[in-house]
């Protein structure tokens, strides 16, 4: 299922020239005082934030398992001058170092597994991040009107042709992260730009923790 989906994504990011970074990314940098930490971006997907971060003077590192999407992002590395990290690979089964980041931010990238698969994947990101250090993420809201049009694969994990789409409660992702401590959380809804440039309105959780 997941090698299918992989393929979805390369296609999906074939031909796309977003380079501006998201809403999500400028409410973090927010939080953000030092500007020479090392920050993993999970799923750089919007290489955009992976950019940003780079320009902002971090060691940026960024993760992805779609070619199309990390040649993009070295494409305008390049380009601008900048220096950023790439790995190629399946989160499922990459072992990140630990206590590595001092920031690891995800925009979008974690709401696409099941349930197990997504612990196992936040146990590990947990994991790498250095203690007393910050992780941020935003994933998609139980709210968000995509929610219940798809073919159910298990509660709120959905399936609709080759994407897959979990949406998070705000019960279910404190839970993964009971050890930390919170220092942000909101349910959010704003225009989103989506890949073909529609925009539509969706609904999304973001939290912000310290290790």
């Amino acid at each position: 299922m997941y090698n299918d989906f992989q393929n979805f994504w390369d296609k999906k990011w074939d031909k796309v020239d977003q380079i501006w970074p998201t809403l999500f990314a400028l409410k973090t940098m927010d939080f953000l005082w030092e500007k020479r930490w090392v920050l993993l971006d999970v799923w750089s997907w919007a290489w955009r934030d992976s950019l940003y971060f780079a320009e902002k003077w971090f060691q940026v590192e960024s993760f992805d398992f779609s070619q199309k999407a990390l040649e993009h992002l070295k494409n305008y590395a390049n380009k601008w001058w900048l220096s950023i990290n790439t790995t190629l690979w399946d989160i499922k089964s990459y072992e990140f170092v630990n206590e590595k980041y001092n920031i690891i931010y995800s925009c979008n990238s974690l709401h696409y597994f099941s349930s197990n698969d997504t612990k196992e994947i936040f146990e590990k990101l947990k994991k790498s991040l250095k203690q007393g250090w910050l992780m941020f993420v935003r994933v998609k809201w139980e709210n968000d009107s995509e929610f219940w049009k798809w073919e159910m694969l298990e509660e709120n994990y959905f399936k609709n042709w080759e994407d897959l789409k979990h949406f998070f409660s705000i019960d279910y992702i404190k839970s993964l992260f009971s050890d930390f401590e919170i220092m942000y959380i909101e349910e959010v809804s704003e225009n989103h730009n989506k890949i073909n440039w529609w925009v539509v309105k969706s609904s999304f959780i973001d939290i912000f923790w310290k290790k």
